[in-house]
């Protein structure tokens, strides 16, 4: 099936929809298609207008055998891509997904869960499957040979109990010995199961169309099917019983993850329809700004909760703190609420998405960065651009770490203040924001408004790796 391609939380009329998915398929019924995606909350109704959709999940969604791909709001000019360009930002957009969910483990709320991978449907037990198979090869058990063989490696009881000794000068002397042997069984049932498996989750990457985007190679192919293993429920039953022996936890996560697989498998060969029916699959994010946030403070190498010892430590700082557990964000004051004399402390106060610190030969810097998920129009700088609440709140967030930079004393930080959003370009486009007044007032600086090359951000993400404050600056 030739992917979809959509564009995260762009406006869609219901006609445009027929001309893209009737390019795929011409006899969908593409208004009940929608309506079933509505059903399960795959896809948004504007409820102001009539007939017009929108897709939030940025990822990928297969979806009665169709496979949209939702690419992210910042790039622009994704439709102009060839098909080759396309297939490289989605599979770049799902590293950085990937990472992000493995950070927050999304899937389900068990390990169990998480690992077998049934909370993305069936995409996500074939990638366990797969990334399995690459990590650990066929599943195999060993089995124990009894032979005769190397004297170095005797089982004395069975050689004894076994064996005929020759008797010299009242001694037994043994000329075979019993001896054990552990060897890979790779030829039982359960490891063709797996073979077979294995090669049928790619035949499925390759009919969706995903097998470029997720590295599948296609050398994992065998002629055999399930079908010489016997009948599903025979497979199904195979697999129960090795469950039943099996005690290597990753081996149990396998085998689980076939159990999931065979029984789809097993769906499709009986054209089981009220269980295909508005079956669904998903690989993606409906939080595409909260992964935006994560890779900011991976990528500006975030302090806000580290420890300032740490931070002494390294050399960041110049004061040792009081308490080794105090952080910048500890600092941050919280409300105090008085009501007839009694006074009581908030749980809550200020979060900041990022502070970094940088130490340079001739000034040391205190960036605080508020990851922001906007899109504005850098002719019309307004349009699409943070409110007003989000400026004050920016301010705020400098005036919250002041206690901690006055505990710094001795040390003079020079303070840049930023808003950091995505851009689809290759270079850093600067601006700023400001109310004039409130910067009076508050004594805090303008608020530096950066769009950044998204890519530099999420590669750093992926990598684990950093950006220097310069980036910014």
């Amino acid at each position: 099936m030739k992917p979809v391609y959509l564009c995260e939380e762009k406006q869609y009329h219901i006609n445009d929809l027929e001309n893209i998915l009737h390019s795929v398929c011409i006899t969908t019924d593409v208004s009940k298609l929608v309506k079933d995606m509505q059903e399960c909350h795959l896809v948004c109704k504007i409820e102001s207008k009539s007939d017009v959709y929108k897709f939030t999940c940025v990822g990928i969604t297969i979806f009665n055998d169709f496979v949209f791909m939702v690419y992210p709001k910042y790039l622009k000019s994704f439709e102009t891509y060839n098909k080759s360009k396309q297939q490289d930002e989605i599979k770049f957009i799902l590293q950085a997904i990937r990472r992000y969910r493995k950070d927050y483990s999304i899937y389900k709320d068990s390990e169990e869960q998480i690992t077998s991978g049934e909370a993305d449907g069936i995409l996500g037990i074939i990638l366990f499957i797969i990334d399995d198979y690459y990590m650990n090869g066929v599943y195999t058990n060993y089995k124990d040979i009894v032979k005769v063989g190397d004297p170095e490696r005797i089982d004395w009881d069975r050689t004894i109990n076994d064996g005929t000794p020759y008797m010299i000068d009242g001694f037994p002397i043994y000329t075979e010995y019993i001896v054990h042997e552990m060897k890979e069984d790779n030829d039982s049932l359960i490891s063709l199961i797996h073979q077979i498996a294995v090669s049928r989750c790619m035949y499925y990457l390759s009919e969706w169309g995903l097998d470029y985007i997720f590295s599948a190679e296609d050398d994992l192919y065998i002629e055999k099917t399930f079908q010489d293993c016997g009948s599903f429920e025979s497979i199904i039953a195979e697999i129960s019983l090795e469950q039943n022996i099996q005690f290597d936890s990753r081996k149990m996560e396998v085998l689980k993850a076939l159990q999931s697989f065979i029984e789809y498998e097993k769906r499709h060969a009986q054209k089981n329809v009220s269980k295909l029916n508005n079956e669904y699959s998903i690989f993606g994010t409906n939080n595409f700004d909260m992964l935006w946030q994560r890779a900011c403070e991976v990528a500006f190498s975030d302090v806000y909760k580290t420890p300032i010892i740490e931070l002494y430590d390294k050399g960041l700082l110049d004061n040792k703190p009081i308490n080794d557990s105090d952080s910048i964000s500890s600092t941050v004051e919280h409300p105090i609420w008085t009501i007839e004399r009694k006074k009581q402390r908030a749980d809550e106060s200020l979060e900041l998405d990022c502070v970094s610190i940088e130490r340079t030969h001739k000034v040391d810097y205190l960036a605080i960065i508020d990851a922001k998920y906007y899109m504005i129009d850098v002719d019309k700088p307004s349009i699409g651009a943070p409110g007003v609440g989000d400026i004050i709140k920016q301010y705020a967030y400098q005036m919250a770490v002041d206690k901690f930079i006055k505990d710094q004393a001795s040390q003079c930080f020079r303070i840049n203040n930023y808003f950091v959003m995505p851009s689809e370009s290759n270079k850093v486009i600067k601006g700023n924001a400001s109310l004039k007044f409130f910067e009076k007032i508050a004594n805090v600086n303008t608020i530096e408004v950066r769009l950044v090359p998204a890519k530099d951000i999420l590669q750093c993400y992926i990598l684990n790796s950093h950006l220097e404050l310069s980036y910014l600056r």
